[in-house]
């Protein structure tokens, strides 16, 4: 939460999961999309806050996390929410990004 308060200027949160009852192993669209993740916040110069929704409950609840993947992207110490979207569809995410660099 600490990094999330501080961060100053565009930060993509990702909210994944790891685990999700005992019948279920990793979250398969959450891992898949993890290398282009981080592709893409390289090309586009963004930070990105992982953050496990197994382990950080309260921080999912908190930003009304409900499925995984999720994304959010924000803008100077989380006081402007640019755009949440949720799925591991890779072509939005990086229409999102493009988006941001063209403002």
């Amino acid at each position: 939460q600490e990094f999330l308060d501080d961060s100053k200027g565009v930060l993509l949160i990702d909210f994944y999961a790891t685990y999700n009852g005992p019948s279920c192993r990793w979250c398969g669209p959450c891992k898949n999309i993890a290398p282009l993740v981080s592709e893409l916040s390289e090309e586009y110069c963004i930070n990105v806050a992982k953050i496990d929704v197994d382990c950080n409950g309260s921080l999912a609840a908190q930003y009304q996390i409900q499925a995984m993947p999720t994304f959010k992207l924000i803008r100077d110490t989380l006081m402007y929410h640019l755009k949440t979207l949720v799925g591991a569809n890779m072509v939005r995410r990086e229409e999102m990004f493009a988006e941001l660099i063209d403002r």
